[in-house]
């Protein structure tokens, strides 16, 4: 798969009763997105394809509780998406209920959520055990991470960071804590800046891991396999994760990543 830039998603729900299903987005395909029933499927390019009400912008999404949670296109929001059963009725009834406005963002801009080369997301997903989170950028170059409940699609709490998240390739939360990956096109990824959104601190960090085709687009974290889950210049990439305590996780030193795409 030579995308340059897509996403590739287990739904980490702790009920989910398709633990080897896998969902994945593409580039040139944003009304799409591609279920598959193994990573084995995956590899033999079996899949399953899902038209959605709306394109998607960027990569940056998720599938948790058996719903696809995306920013459309040329909207300031998030739109949970039913999986499960195509024809939702709460969203036939009352679409608003599937759509939550994200305060303060501002699309169809250059003011994206990363680094220059990186001009696709406006925002980024992530699920941790705590839950669903939502990564931003405002106007003023700060970083908003929202904690939000996922069934009635509502915000639980959100954070204003004064961390500019320009100077970063990527973002991602495990256990709580955001992590800034500095750089997404070396040789080597590196993470020197971690945030404790429970308890309001930074962390000191000096974590690694390497970057083989020096494009990484996604990073997203799967806490029920302790893994990182890249997309690498159209590769797909899974690194373990090493937890230290009951909820901060650190990243192995210098791990590399194991191949599972086409």
């Amino acid at each position: 798969m030579d995308d340059h830039y897509g996403s590739w998603m287990h739904d980490t729900f702790k009920s989910d009763i398709y633990p080897e299903k896998l969902w994945v987005t593409r580039k040139n395909e944003t009304s799409f997105i591609f279920e598959y029933k193994s990573k084995d499927h995956f590899k033999n390019a079996s899949s399953y394809s899902i038209a959605l009400p709306y394109p998607f912008q960027g990569n940056g999404h998720v599938v948790y509780n058996r719903s696809f949670f995306y920013n459309p296109i040329n909207r300031s929001s998030i739109f949970r998406f039913n999986l499960h059963s195509i024809s939702d009725q709460v969203c036939d009834k009352e679409f608003s209920r599937c759509e939550l406005h994200l305060p303060g963002l501002l699309v169809n801009t250059k003011n994206y959520l990363y680094t220059p080369n990186h001009n696709f997301n406006y925002v980024d997903f992530n699920v941790d055990e705590n839950g669903l989170w939502v990564i931003y950028g405002l106007p003023s170059n700060n970083t908003v991470v929202i904690k939000m409940d996922a069934t009635n699609m509502n915000i639980q709490h959100a954070w204003n960071i004064s961390i500019d998240n320009h100077k970063f390739g990527e973002m991602f939360i495990a256990g709580g804590v955001l992590y800034a990956v500095h750089s997404v096109t070396e040789e080597t990824m590196k993470i020197r800046l971690a945030f404790d959104l429970y308890k309001n601190i930074t962390i000191p960090v000096h974590l690694s891991f390497t970057n083989p085709y020096h494009k990484t687009t996604a990073v997203s974290y799967n806490h029920k396999t302790k893994e990182l889950y890249t997309w690498n210049k159209g590769n797909q990439l899974a690194y373990p994760i090493k937890y230290q305590g009951f909820t901060n996780a650190t990243i192995k030193e210098d791990m590399r990543g194991t191949e599972i795409g086409i």
